[in-house]
């Protein structure tokens, strides 16, 4: 889905850079998921969605995961924490995109994903960014 030239193997195995937002905002997800997801069907509930973002959609397992791939070169993943979106990310994502491929992920619930049932899981949004790059 990302990219032609990078694989997830090949993204996992490089030196990756990964926000300290979404490090930070992944620990809490699981326990307070409940209080900004979206209702069942419902676009999202994340007070910092923007509207009509370009980007793509991946069909998985009932949800709708909307993700934006920006620029060229070693990816980066940035993932986004409670109770925000990949818009977090958007000031950021020029500069980057100068040197590297930016991903960011709306979690399933939150910015422009949907979902009809809002996993208390962080292993299933982790899933989900492994889908995108794959």
């Amino acid at each position: 889905m990302v990219s032609r030239h990078h694989s997830r193997r090949a993204f996992v195995g490089r030196s990756t850079l990964v926000s300290g937002a979404a490090l930070a905002g992944l620990h809490g997800l699981g326990a307070r998921a409940s209080l900004a997801q979206s209702t069942p069907g419902a676009a999202s509930a994340t007070p910092l969605s923007a509207e009509n973002r370009e980007g793509e959609f991946l069909e998985r397992d009932g949800a709708r995961i909307f993700y934006q791939v920006t620029g060229e070169g070693d990816p980066i993943l940035l993932l986004h924490g409670y109770p925000l979106s990949g818009s977090l990310f958007d000031r950021n994502r020029d500069a980057l995109a100068e040197s590297y491929q930016v991903i960011t992920v709306d979690h399933r619930g939150y910015g422009e994903s949907e979902t009809d049932e809002v996993p208390d899981s962080i292993a299933i949004y982790a899933e989900d960014a492994l889908a995108v790059l794959d």
